[in-house]
């Protein structure tokens, strides 16, 4: 009878982590492609800015002297600059350098717990059970459904995208990129600068129907970091 029962938990356990692994794959999806086109539309931006800028130059005086006309100098041509992202204007390594200076002291982005902490967690059934493994891509908090979600830094809206009932906001922070995932009511639109503490929408209904529930996500560019060393303690 127990192992009947264990069996048939097991086996929700794992319905429910087949469906948040789904999620969690569509939801890192629409997050990579916000961030791709973000990235070209400031690569894009930062090569017109560098191609007006060299239209507009001053000529170069011709040379005068006596130069011997016979000399030719072969020159070997300079390599083309590759366009780093990292670098592409002063006020994003300056939004950089500040989103970096504040690691640890980030606001959180709801009032709530840590429902679901970042990367790889285990879920057992009993002591003897082995473990069902899943992987976060950020940080989930609980809270209560129709609370403020924030953003933690400034910075400028990437996207706002839909994905099934809940709609993602991406907010860009130089080569950082945060997500808050899970809202309703969502005040922000892609292009708006935001500051920090600005509310972007409030929290959605968790999976269970219980309460409400925001995932957090923070990228260094494309990668996945743990947001929880960002924030301040609470």
């Amino acid at each position: 009878m127990v192992v009947n029962q264990l069996k048939s938990k097991q086996k929700d356990i794992e319905k429910e982590l087949t469906a948040k692994r789904k999620r969690f794959r569509d939801l890192q999806n629409q997050i990579d492609a916000i961030v791709r086109r973000a990235k070209d539309e400031a690569i894009r931006e930062a090569k017109r800015k560098a191609a007006e800028e060299a239209a507009n130059k001053p000529a170069d005086k011709p040379k005068t002297g006596n130069a011997d006309v016979g000399a030719v100098t072969n020159k070997p041509k300079a390599a083309p600059a590759k366009t780093n992202y990292l670098d592409l204007t002063e006020a994003d390594v300056a939004l950089n350098d500040n989103f970096e200076l504040n690691k640890g002291k980030l606001p959180w982005p709801v009032a709530g717990d840590v429902k679901l902490k970042f990367g790889r967690y285990e879920y057992y059934l009993s002591e003897r059970s082995k473990p069902l493994i899943d992987d976060n891509p950020g940080v989930t908090f609980s809270t209560n459904p129709g609370t403020p979600v924030k953003s933690v830094f400034k910075g400028e809206v990437a996207g706002v995208s839909r994905l099934a009932d809940e709609v993602i906001v991406v907010i860009r922070h130089g080569k950082y990129f945060t997500t808050y995932s899970n809202l309703t009511g969502v005040t922000v639109k892609k292009g708006d600068q935001v500051s920090q503490g600005q509310v972007l929408g409030r929290a959605g209904n968790d999976d269970e129907g219980n309460g409400g529930k925001i995932d957090f996500i923070l990228m260094d560019e494309s990668k996945n970091v743990n947001p929880e060393i960002w924030l301040r303690r609470k």
